[in-house]
This record gives C-alpha cells, sequence and structure tokens, in this order.
C-alpha cells in the first residue's frame, strides 16, 4: 500500500547555515530509489554518468515515483492501494472493516 511505502524524508539545516538556505517544503512525490544518488550529489561525491547536483538528479527523475521494498522488488508508488487495508479498487477489506 501506499502508506507502506510514503517515507518522510526530513533535512535539518544549521542555524549557522544563515538565512540564504532555501528551507522549502517540498510536497511532491519523489522515488526512494534515487536516494544514493541524492546523497552522492550532495555530497559531491558523483560518479561521471550520474547527475552531478542535487537539482539535476531531481529533475531528471522527477515524476518517478518507482518504490523498492526489503527484497529489491520495485513497485510503481501511484499504482499502490492508499491503504493496506483496502482492495484495489480502494474498498475496504474485511480486516479493515470494523
Amino acid at each position: 500500500s501506499q502508506q507502506a511505502y510514503h517515507v518522510p524524508m526530513f533535512i535539518w539545516y544549521s542555524p549557522v547555515l544563515g538565512d540564504g538556505v532555501d528551507r522549502t517544503t517540498e510536497n511532491d512525490i519523489f522515488s526512494t530509489a534515487y536516494n544514493n544518488y541524492l546523497i552522492n550529489a550532495w555530497m559531491g561525491v558523483t560518479k561521471p554518468e550520474q547527475p552531478q547536483t542535487l537539482e539535476e538528479v531531481i529533475a531528471h527523475y522527477k515524476g518517478d515515483s518507482r518504490v523498492v521494498d526489503a527484497n529489491h522488488d520495485v513497485f510503481d508508488f501511484v499504482m499502490l492501494r492508499k491503504e493496506f487495508t483496502e482492495d484495489k479498487q480502494g474498498n475496504p477489506t474485511p480486516e479493515g472493516q470494523g
């Protein structure tokens, strides 16, 4: 379900950085399958074939909603049911009723 894969990401910014740092909130869906690329770009340790900046990573994968489970199976977040206790049509399942 989408509920199981909804992973909020938080970034803490030190006050030492000052007011010039962009602290806006992004609510778009972003695939967690590319977290390593984001981290690499943020730290400046990218490979030549990877997007080199955070902006390039975000632009390249914008709209991609794939998620990966612990077995490395890939699913499209948008196609998953919203809640664990729903069927694929969004109807409550017996364990979700009550």
